[in-house]
């Protein structure tokens, strides 16, 4: 989160230097004090504010010994209420409307909470709207998805390590289909649609405070959904929601529901380059780390003509960095490679990851502990084959390739080359228990079985995709505005192609595989581009749609507008 609010007031401040009469309008429930915005004491901010909220929950604990209360905000006093259920899921079914969510607070949490929830639910039969999503999700995802299982329950988890496509075509299914009435979810829910929740159980509030306790509630009965062309429904102007607390955790979830007591939260400011904020209380290391990173920001700004201080600039734009220890280290031995590697053959000799392990591993400190990995051999091949081979691949055929592998591992006589990285969401082992103070980012293969295989697959392709994306771009784009790899060379990394019109339809939206599936069907002749960058197509390609499965046809609706007359 520090990351982005920086990279937001940097953006601010870069187009108020570009156009000094910018206005910028900036909407949100939740500040206290405009002034904790400003980045600087002559920065003009107005504001309208709306002081009253028609919407009023009516908040309930249920506790873990089976018992439910009401709290009444206003008085701060909560009151015992009858309750006939017994068990935290019973409450759960028994305390919900036609659309209810479920607040969890990490992946592996989430598919927990689905897997033992979906036992109490009863299985959906004879149902040909969710028998069209299943047979989709087994062709395009697994068979052994664990989605398939709790959606024959009218139920859907997702979170942010499932596929952007997958996670998105399941959210438009929950507000489509009456029969699915529950979903569990995180913080993601937050970044996608407004979905038409009635209901909000509370499972986890770790790291929920005030603001981002009201923030999730508002996803409740947003107001178009009381204020529809169907009918005012007044009702659900007192949304409920309802905390649920955890045997293991006892009755955590009290203090925070007291939180709601105000409506007024104080910020909490927490990006260095604010003018309000106070870094008094912190430690000598971070108050350090924090100057650091606003003598960056201002030194972004500063008009330079040295070629290093150029680089210096370069790489706190692009976020690089962050990825060094000593940047000036890092500086000063890159700009001695790139002058040795001048018409070099044994660069030219080399692929893309062994070029980045030469400009950018080799002799370095590194920070980030997945970008450090690309200095072992068997890494590099890895992502080679992912980015050269896999992602043109269907989804599903990326999944069965991600399996064998996984299982070549479980296999490996090696027990070390049994475990594979997967980050501090879903890890569970250290790599090397001899390292101190090294975290558990690993997962033994050969201790789970086939379906836990499959659904780990799952989460990995989007973890593979987001590192591609978010982290080793940076660095290919680096490579290539250094003039250190050709544009071909650019192009058939980032976008898996040389072809132009493939490309373009890359930076609309499209996916690699998704691509590929229309080149090899001869579709991609029936769409184009309209003067105005919007992605058209003819009627011909209309017709191709209606012959697509659901996933496909959602996934290119979403960016296909189609011609006058078709």
């Amino acid at each position: 989160m520090g990351s982005i609010i920086v990279l937001l007031s940097r953006l601010i401040s870069k187009n108020l230097k570009a156009k000094p009469d910018q206005k910028v309008i900036y909407l949100s429930p939740l500040i206290e004090d405009i002034a904790n915005l400003r980045l600087s004491e002559d920065q003009k901010i107005e504001t309208h504010n709306i002081k009253f909220n028609i919407k009023e929950p009516e908040i309930f604990e249920f506790t873990t010994d089976a018992r439910k209360f009401q709290f009444n905000r206003f008085i701060n006093q909560f009151y015992e209420l009858h309750n006939i259920y017994q068990n935290k899921f019973k409450y759960i079914i028994g305390n919900s409307k036609k659309k209810n969510f479920i607040f969890e607070s990490s992946p592996v949490r989430i598919e927990n909470t689905a897997k033992e929830f979906s036992v109490f639910l009863p299985n959906i039969t004879n149902d040909s709207d969710i028998s069209e999503v299943i047979q989709v999700l087994k062709s395009e995802v697994h068979e052994e998805f664990y989605g398939i299982t709790y959606l024959k329950h009218g139920l859907i988890y997702l979170h942010g390590k499932l596929p952007d496509i997958i996670k998105e075509y399941l959210e438009s299914k929950f507000r489509e289909l009456n029969s699915v009435n529950f979903l569990i979810a995180n913080t993601v829910i937050l970044e996608g649609i407004n979905l038409p929740f009635e209901v909000l159980f509370i499972l986890n509030t770790y790291r929920l405070q005030g603001k981002e306790l009201i923030n999730l509630i508002g996803r409740v009965n947003r107001l178009n959904e009381i204020f529809n062309s169907d009918g005012v429904e007044l009702e659900k102007l007192l949304p409920r929601v309802h905390f649920i607390n955890n045997k293991k955790y006892v009755n955590t979830h009290n203090g925070k529901i007291q939180l709601l007591r105000s409506r007024v939260f104080k910020d909490e400011i927490q990006n260095p380059t604010l003018k309000s904020y106070d870094d008094s209380k912190l430690s000598d290391h971070e108050k350090e780390k924090n100057s650091k990173l606003k003598d960056d920001e201002e030194f972004l700004f500063n008009p330079t003509t040295n070629e290093k201080d150029k680089l210096k600039q370069y790489l706190i734009e692009s976020g690089i960095i962050h990825y060094y220890r000593d940047i000036d280290s890092f500086i000063e031995l890159f700009s001695d490679k790139i002058i040795e590697l001048n018409n070099s053959q044994f660069w030219n000799n080399l692929d893309m990851l062994e070029r980045i392990n030469y400009l950018f591993l080799e002799g370095y400190e590194i920070s980030d502990y997945e970008f450090i990995r690309l200095s072992n051999e068997p890494a590099r091949n890895y992502y080679s084959n992912y980015i050269y081979r896999s992602r043109k691949l269907s989804f599903n055929q990326r999944i069965l390739n991600q399996v064998r592998y996984f299982e070549s591992l479980a296999n490996n006589p090696d027990p070390q080359r049994r475990k594979l990285y997967f980050g501090d969401t879903y890890g569970e082992e250290r790599y090397d228990t001899a390292i101190e103070n090294s975290r558990p980012a690993y997962i033994n293969l050969s201790r789970k079985d086939k379906t836990e295989k499959v659904n780990l697959a799952v989460v990995k392709l989007k973890m593979e995709d987001d590192f591609i994306s978010y982290k080793l771009n940076k660095f290919v784009i680096m490579l290539f505005d250094y003039n250190l790899i050709s544009k071909d060379d650019y192009n058939l990394f980032i976008y898996g192609t040389y072809d132009e019109k493939k490309i373009s339809l890359t930076k609309s939206g499209l996916t690699i595989n998704l691509i590929s599936k229309l080149d090899s069907d001869n579709q991609l002749k029936n769409i184009d581009f309209d003067p105005f960058n919007n992605l058209i197509a003819n009627p011909e390609f209309k017709s191709y749609l209606e012959d697509l499965n659901d996933l496909h046809r959602y996934e290119l609706n979403k960016y296909i507008q189609f011609t006058a007359g078709t």
